[in-house]
């Protein structure tokens, strides 16, 4: 009976791994979740978000995850960082590594000299500059920039 006490701390969640339905306790830890889906080694669990967003990785480790009902989760075989992406510019498809630069995305995307590149963000807030230097940047597949003219022309008469 000492387990059915125990249990009243933790609520189930009924969650979807690779279109399994299984129940978890919430809070749980991306360690039990991938043991649960019982995902293959060299795979990395993935939390689906809804909309346009990329969907969340589970870390296979302790840290705490919230679960919540009818959540769906899948696993693919996990991506080197210099795997090739493919994301547009200005209408163009091209090919980048994940982990690339600012510099390398302007070089890529023939962006012009006075001209911003920027990274579309779905939802309110401001379409995100990339500055064209050495920052690191990590590029999502199908991910869409553009390039704009630059407005302020300090001097420019």
């Amino acid at each position: 009976m000492q387990e059915e006490e125990h249990h009243e701390h933790h609520k189930l969640a009924r969650i979807i791994i690779e279109r399994q339905h299984l129940e978890s306790p919430t809070p749980t830890t991306g360690a039990s979740l991938y043991e649960l889906g019982k995902v293959k080694a060299g795979h990395t669990l993935y939390r689906e978000v809804p909309g346009p967003h990329e969907d969340h990785t589970v870390p296979n480790d302790a840290a705490e995850i919230h679960l919540h009902d009818g959540e769906k989760f899948y696993s693919e075989p996990t991506q080197p960082d210099d795997r090739e992406v493919e994301i547009i510019i200005d209408r163009k498809h091209l090919r980048s590594p994940r982990k690339t630069t600012g510099a390398a995305l302007y070089v890529l995307g023939e962006v012009l000299a006075n001209y911003t590149l920027y990274r579309e963000t779905s939802g309110p807030e401001e379409d995100e500059p990339i500055p064209n230097d050495a920052t690191p940047i990590r590029v999502h597949r199908d991910e869409k920039f553009y390039s704009s003219e630059n407005t302020l022309n300090p001097g420019a008469r």
